[in-house]
């Protein structure tokens, strides 16, 4: 931690000398939590400060709940919206653009590409031609591992195969560690849904998604009997709440969980652990492996009395100062040539780049309708927790899939 911080700091200095002196005044950037209010945390404001050149007002909302409420109350009025908010890219975006609640974005998109960030990027944010959003990050979920709980395993490379996974989760066991961390977080209960779907088929889990195939399909059927079937023999830990699942994976009591890289970040900058890996879930069938994509937009409320100020703050954000400082803090790089010292999230972020062997895909969260998914959070997460079977989960979802796509 204080190794970091004092990189940080430096970086802070030498940023602030080379910031331009004018901005067009300080803007408020709000968000559920994305930026904690911490000593890291305000590093990393305090380096887009200065990137700026003028102040960048950190507003954290503790809880999704809390957060969405303060948006939609303040979204419409000049003098309470933020210059600058996140949010959530597929459906919640678009229900914010379609209703014009937030600006279209296309000519400071020009100027983001300038500035390195990836032109492809800009499809996640597009509705009718028009992108409402820029990335505040792109994260990839890989399964993140603990290399010294493997070498504890005798494991010695990573699985190629989805057989080499199971046998490697078996190893796990003998040697005494759990092979799988879970969050107990009601609303991650998609993430390891969404990998042994599309560990079957690629294709299986983009039909469930667009309801071009039902979540009763046959091969769903066998999906999640798979699934149930590695919670009985013992390969996913009981849940736990974010801190204990950091700590239980850097202690080697875990030694998998498929996370983004500011996860493997936080492990390092909480417990100095840099034996930190990733490899990408295998596929069942030899198709492509798969790496789940999120990319959160930073978004203009349409009533933005300060479009040049949250113009400037935000190209501030895409410049190499601030980019070092994002990638120390929390392992997210979105514009090329930025270095970084944790190992692992080098190592994540050059796995979607592998595209001989695997394929990006937009994870679960944001990828179906909002009904739906809420309904599958809540039976997926029973099903985990052994309160519901095969069966009645995929009817669950199904049920709801039926009535939102007009089945």
């Amino acid at each position: 931690m204080k190794k970091l911080l004092t990189i940080l700091l430096a970086l802070t200095m030498v940023f602030a000398l080379t910031a331009q002196a004018l901005a067009a005044g300080p803007v408020e950037f709000w968000n559920d939590n994305k930026v904690a209010d911490d000593e890291i945390g305000i590093a990393w404001m305090n380096g887009w400060t200065a990137a700026y050149g003028d102040t960048v007002e950190n507003i954290i909302y503790p809880d999704t709940a809390s957060y969405q409420t303060a948006i939609s109350q303040s979204i419409d009025t000049p003098s309470a919206a933020p210059e600058i908010f996140t949010w959530w890219s597929g459906s919640q975006l678009e229900a914010l653009a379609s209703s014009g609640k937030v600006m279209a974005l296309d000519e400071l998109w020009e100027k983001v590409i300038a500035a390195g960030v990836a032109p492809s990027i800009r499809d996640a944010f597009v509705l009718d031609g028009k992108a409402y959003a820029v990335p505040f990050s792109v994260l990839y979920n890989t399964c993140i591992y603990n290399t010294a709980a493997f070498e504890k395993a005798g494991i010695e490379k990573v699985p190629a195969t989805f057989d080499e996974f199971i046998e490697d989760c078996d190893k796990l066991l003998a040697a005494g560690i759990t092979p799988i961390s879970l969050k107990n977080d009601s609303w991650a209960s998609f993430i390891w849904f969404e990998a042994m779907v599309a560990a079957y088929d690629p294709e299986l889990y983009k039909g469930i998604c667009d309801g071009s195939i039902a979540y009763t399909d046959e091969r769903m059927v066998e999906v999640l009997n798979i699934w149930g079937d590695m919670f009985k023999k013992g390969y996913f830990a009981t849940p736990a709440g974010y801190d204990d699942h950091t700590r239980r994976f850097a202690t080697g009591e875990c030694a998998i969980c498929i996370e983004p890289q500011t996860h493997a970040t936080k492990v390092f900058n909480d417990y100095g652990i840099d034996t930190l890996s990733a490899f990408v879930l295998p596929s069942m069938k030899g198709d492509k492996n798969v790496v789940f994509m999120e990319a959160a937009p930073m978004c203009i409320p349409a009533v933005c009395d300060n479009v040049e100020a949250a113009e400037e703050a935000i190209l501030a954000y895409y410049t190499p100062e601030m980019q070092a400082v994002t990638a120390e803090t929390n392992g997210i790089i979105l514009i090329g040539g930025v270095e970084c010292s944790n190992a692992a999230v080098k190592t994540i972020a050059n796995l979607p780049q592998d595209t001989e062997a695997n394929t990006v895909i937009l994870r679960y969260y944001e990828n179906t309708p909002s009904e739906i998914r809420d309904v599958a959070l809540d039976v997926l997460a029973r099903f985990m927790d052994g309160q519901a079977d095969t069966e009645s989960t995929l009817n669950a979802i199904q049920a709801k899939a039926d009535e939102v796509f007009g089945k």
